[in-house]
């Protein structure tokens, strides 16, 4: 009789007891998310551009960058703007091409895109320079302010010295291999849809296109009206993210070495644009070498609007503590 007992009651108490356990591991769950300083992680494969820690001090809205913008450097300069005739807007699809072709084809694309950002960036730096030696400490500000300086109120040579860390042009090889690797040599669905070039992360389901495989469902690929913006944004955001601070010193350090050297000496401080790390610091030196990246750095576009100064010389920097990555 015992046994019989048992086996009309088990069936329906296993239910019953798998029940309240699964309450109690939510219950603990929840617990230890509300009071256990629990956070979700981001999402944990591929490129990404890190969460922004920084004050909200140097978080300027659009139309406070837009406004500096216009004061410090004129739209008559064609720089952050889609009005770039010379400038193919969108990749051509590449996925019927062959191999040779596509990779052809893509860095034609793409290579005039990065050297007009480049030529932009040291017109910059001259502009800086020249607002530097006419003492006008208020241009340093809304410079220091654009490109996201948490020190506002330092003296006139601190700001320039601190400026000059941030404004300064990317190694044509880099930003080519870096535009490769993310984009798949322009056949993947973002660059294809969204002019997305270098797999930056948005938090705005309207601001770009939605992955797959993503495990925050507010995570988007950033989208661009255009090839250039995608361009600017990727070299505006190396120089001014905190996660590139030693990236940018390391760039200052070593701007007498040849631009191909350059690109490599950079390649092992990229840590915060992948998780995969030693992976795609590998991924990146194989791309430039096998694909003879170099060779583009000497590349030259049509001459923005000129602006009467003398090219700058590397600048002798001071001595600067380690920065802790």
């Amino acid at each position: 009789m015992r046994g019989a007992w048992l086996s009309k009651t088990m069936p329906k108490a296993i239910p019953k007891v798998l029940l309240a356990a699964v309450a109690l591991l939510i219950l603990l769950q929840a617990f230890v998310v509300l009071f256990g300083g629990m956070k979700y992680v981001t999402i944990p494969a591929g490129h990404y551009q890190p969460p922004n820690h920084t004050s909200a001090s140097v978080d300027i809205s659009p139309q406070r960058r837009a406004w500096l913008e216009q004061q410090l450097f004129p739209a008559s300069t064609p720089i952050w703007s889609a009005l770039l005739p010379e400038l193919a807007p969108r990749l051509p699809d590449l996925r019927g091409f062959d191999v040779e072709m596509r990779k052809r084809q893509f860095i034609a694309t793409i290579l005039p895109h990065i050297v007009r950002a480049n030529e932009a960036l040291l017109q910059r730096r001259q502009r800086i320079r020249a607002d530097y030696e006419s003492g006008n400490l208020r241009r340093l500000r809304q410079w220091a302010e654009f490109y996201r300086l948490d020190d506002l109120d330092q003296d006139l040579a601190h700001l320039y010295q601190a400026l000059l860390l941030r404004v300064d042009a990317v190694p044509v090889a880099l930003a080519l291999a870096q535009a490769i690797v993310e984009s798949g040599w322009g056949t993947s669905r973002f660059a294809r849809q969204g002019n997305a070039l270098f797999g930056q992360w948005a938090w705005s389901k309207g601001a770009g296109i939605k992955p797959l495989d993503a495990s925050n469902s507010r995570a988007v690929i950033r989208a661009f009206p255009t090839l250039f913006d995608s361009v600017k944004t990727y070299m505006h955001n190396l120089n001014t993210h905190y996660a590139y601070g030693a990236w940018r010193v390391v760039r200052a350090q070593n701007r007498h070495l040849e631009p191909g050297q350059l690109a490599l000496r950079l390649i092992p401080h990229l840590g915060a644009y992948s998780e995969t790390r030693e992976v795609y610091f590998t991924k990146l030196t194989h791309i430039i070498r096998e694909n003879q990246l170099h060779q583009y750095n000497s590349a030259h576009s049509p001459p923005l609007a000129p602006f009467p100064l003398a090219p700058l010389a590397p600048l002798p920097l001071a001595p600067l503590a380690p920065l802790v990555q």
